[in-house]
């Protein structure tokens, strides 16, 4: 099953570098079995949503709540609902924090 992961982002303040290394970070770890899609929001919103995007749409982080995708905890929240979707397992925080460094 290919997962739809949709991440809206503010073109300003170096989000779009953001989308870029999250975006690299899901579809090393996922393959093929992730399409990682972005919208740069029409405005200066500051947002920075991600979203799984399989009929329904579930939001996976949201900036507005949590802050920027920026630990090792909530990598791991977004590749577990992934996980759930493709029917993998991510390992572990140490495993997500590789993925999203680009070493494993």
């Amino acid at each position: 099953m290919t997962v739809t992961i949709h991440i809206i982002y503010c073109g300003a303040a170096g989000n779009k570098e953001k989308y870029e290394e999250l975006k690299s970070a899901l579809e090393k770890k996922y393959g093929d079995k992730v399409t990682v899609t972005g919208e740069e929001a029409p405005e200066d919103t500051g947002k920075f949503e991600v979203e799984m995007r399989n009929g329904d749409t579930e939001v996976l982080h949201s900036k507005e709540k949590d802050g920027y995708v920026d630990s090792d905890d909530k990598m791991k929240r977004i590749f577990d609902a992934v996980d759930k979707k493709v029917g993998t397992c991510s390992g572990g925080g140490s495993k997500a924090k590789e993925a999203a460094e680009g070493g494993g």
